[in-house]
């Protein structure tokens, strides 16, 4: 499959990066939405745990290169590999991927805070539920309805970035997605 990642900008990502879209091929075969985000989710920790030397190689080259790189899309389910780079003061204000969309956050270099919102029914129309750091190796599914955001931990990785996996169940741009404003958010820090 390593030829099916070859337009991804960072080169061959290496028999572990093969691995990795199969298990999420499989993960298809799952009909509920919540069983098949857990089984991305566990395939993403293997990758992410792995040593394959063209996979570490590609990470490399996604830190000291572009900061958004799609890396594999699926010619039958639709679903997308990105990997971000995030540099200091990096943040994704509150949104939410739609009624259908989900995501999958790993992240192999440095530490990334996601929290979590919940709609308060006033203004600001959000509140924080939940923060909390992910550190290398770690992954977490946010299902669809399911706000969130994203913000660099500062002075974390290699010369201040981390490198962010971020699976996508489907082309998430042809959505009717959900975006907020920090404003918007009744308690934040």
């Amino acid at each position: 499959m390593a030829s099916m990642t070859g337009t991804s900008g960072v080169g061959q990502l290496g028999a572990a990066f093969d691995r990795y879209v199969t298990s999420l091929r499989e993960a298809w075969t799952r009909t509920d939405v919540a069983k098949r985000a857990d089984a991305c989710r566990r395939a993403m920790e293997v990758l992410l745990a792995g040593d394959d030397p063209e996979w570490a190689a590609a990470v490399q080259r996604v830190a000291s290169g572009e900061r958004k790189v799609e890396l594999y899309r699926d010619p039958d389910h639709g679903f997308i590999q990105m990997a971000h780079q995030y540099r200091p003061g990096h943040g994704s204000p509150p949104h939410g991927h739609g009624d259908r969309g989900w995501v999958v956050y790993g992240v192999q270099l440095g530490r990334v805070e996601i929290a979590t919102y919940r709609p308060t029914g006033a203004d600001p129309p959000l509140r924080v539920e939940r923060a909390e750091v992910l550190a290398a190796g770690e992954a977490r599914a946010y299902l669809p309805g399911e706000m969130h955001s994203t913000r660099m931990v500062a002075g974390e990785g290699a010369a201040g970035t981390a490198v962010v996996l971020r699976m996508l169940s489907e082309d998430l741009s042809k959505l009717d997605r959900l975006h907020y404003d920090w404003r918007d958010v009744a308690d934040r820090t």
